[in-house]
């Protein structure tokens, strides 16, 4: 029985390959796919050499039996866009797909929040402006209209809508590929609840730790009050969006799973907060 583990170099973000099965059965579970930079070089080398190992005929795609997002900051999601991507213009030209993806799990944040991209982008917006849009390149001008509004958390604001965006193109792409969205989990929210484990690949099972159904509700609730307040208010006031870019946004909602196969087990932490990871465990 394989269990393994096959990191990719991601830099400062994830990007890691879950080999599971037997040879004649295998399976694989991709989870993350790192920052900009590292799908060309590191994660579509390596599908590549799997593909070719694995004897996969010239008109059959490499099967992945689920591709995890952990969440939604760009050092893990960035990858992952850049497959789906590729996979999509390879559809729209009808050529064969290099992989297909037989389950997608991802927490969007339209169904964690309860709002749609666009909304959030329109109150972040409201207090300054920017050079570009979506992705935030290093030397980004930023323009605070406000100046009680720091560099430092336009910046954070921004890089927080930026993932975001990223989020929702995902789950556009992934619908437009076909990717069953949590399927194991009925299509739902990926969330810590009795434990149960689910088959995911052959011999491999998860047991989602996180994120807490509460604290995801009290998220949302948060949330859809900060837009209230932003729409009475008819602007965004400093203590709203420095307490919206707090990393708790995107880190609190980060799935976390424990895998299990063959008696052994490996902990997905995502960037979940080691008292929250501790507490879904529990």
């Amino acid at each position: 029985m394989i269990f393994s583990m096959d990191l990719r170099r991601a830099t400062k973000g994830d990007c890691y390959l879950l080999h599971t099965g037997t040879k004649d059965r295998p399976g694989l579970v991709l989870v993350d796919g790192g920052p900009a930079g590292v799908y060309l070089p590191e994660l579509k080398p390596r599908l590549a050499a799997i593909r070719k190992a694995r004897g996969a005929a010239d008109n059959r795609p490499l099967d992945l039996d689920v591709v995890m997002v952990s969440h939604v900051d760009d050092d893990h999601i960035h990858g992952i866009l850049d497959l789906t991507g590729e996979l999509l213009a390879d559809q729209a030209a009808h050529r064969v797909l290099q992989q297909q993806v037989l389950s997608f799990w991802h927490n969007s944040f339209d169904n964690l929040l309860g709002s749609e991209p666009a909304e959030l982008k329109q109150a972040f917006t409201a207090s300054f402006t920017a050079s570009t849009a979506g992705a935030l390149p290093a030397d980004s001008e930023l323009e605070p209209e406000d100046a009680t509004l720091d560099r430092e958390t336009v910046t954070a604001g921004l890089k927080v809508l930026a993932s975001i965006e990223q989020g929702a193109r995902l789950r556009s792409q992934a619908a437009a590929l076909g990717f069953p969205l949590n399927a194991e989990l009925g299509g739902k929210l990926a969330v810590a609840d009795r434990g149960e484990p689910v088959a995911v690949a052959p011999g491999l099972t998860f047991r989602v730790a996180g994120p807490m159904l509460p604290e995801i509700e009290a998220l949302r609730s948060k949330h859809q009050a900060w837009l209230k307040e932003l729409k009475r208010q008819g602007r965004t006031p400093e203590e709203a969006l420095a307490a919206y870019v707090d990393r708790s946004v995107p880190n609190l909602s980060s799935i976390v799973v424990l895998a299990e196969a063959a008696g052994r087990s490996m902990l997905l932490t995502g960037d979940a907060r080691g008292d929250k990871v501790l507490a879904g465990l529990e």
